[in-house]
């Protein structure tokens, strides 16, 4: 188990925060150690992963592994240095598996099937929405919001070929992900921004698949 829960409840407050959610679990009580881990990841490749299972009640179990590196790596850092400082990437590895974990809990608990690349685009989203809200009071935050977005879909690295299920999945979720954030940010760079795009990032967080792939295809402004 790891040592480190804190930090992912941090995470998870942070979202429940974004999207008003009120949630009666904690991610920390649903972490998995490497062992389980690597009974689906063989070859140790991947630094997060939601495991999900169901039973012949139809009862849904879910465990969240993130790399005891990558915690580490989190925890050796102000929260206030995760977004502008090296441990980007530890923080949005950490982000993608408690979003995983969130928007399951939190459609899961109306009954509502949740796909694969639903999870995939809403957390590519989330990483966007909680590194530009973490920014936004800082001096230049528009330029900064660009950056982050340059940063999370700009020549991003995958896992998967792109010829593989998994790798296509992944591919599409970012590109998707990466138009609607330009939406978003035109909202931010507008009157009122901050309120103006919190307010549509909550929308697009309750909408079904097609309705968030509709609206991550539809033209910017």
């Amino acid at each position: 188990m790891s040592t480190e829960p804190p930090t992912l409840r941090r995470l998870q407050r942070g979202l429940e925060s974004i999207y008003r959610l009120d949630l009666e679990v904690d991610v920390s009580d649903f972490l998995c150690d490497e062992e389980l881990a690597r009974a689906h990841d063989p070859q140790g490749i991947r630094r997060e992963m939601l495991l999900v299972s169901q039973d012949d009640q139809d009862e849904v179990r879910l465990a969240l592994y993130v790399d005891d590196a990558v915690l580490a790596r989190l925890a050796e850092s102000h929260p206030s240095r995760w977004i502008l400082g090296d441990a980007f990437d530890a923080y949005c590895v950490g982000l993608e598996g408690v979003s995983h974990f969130v928007y399951l809990a939190y459609h899961g608990g109306s009954g509502r099937p949740v796909t694969e690349l639903e999870l995939e685009l809403q957390a590519e989203v989330d990483k966007f929405v909680s590194a530009s809200l973490a920014v936004h009071r800082l001096p230049h935050a528009d330029a900064i919001m660009g950056a982050i977005r340059r940063r999370l879909f700009q020549a991003p690295s995958y896992l998967d070929a792109p010829e593989t299920e998994r790798g296509e999945r992944y591919r599409t979720a970012n590109q998707l992900a990466s138009r609607y954030a330009v939406r978003l940010e035109q909202l931010f760079r507008s009157e009122h921004g901050v309120v103006r795009m919190l307010a549509e990032a909550r929308r697009f967080y309750r909408l079904s698949q097609p309705e968030k792939i509709a609206e991550a295809l539809r033209e910017a402004a």
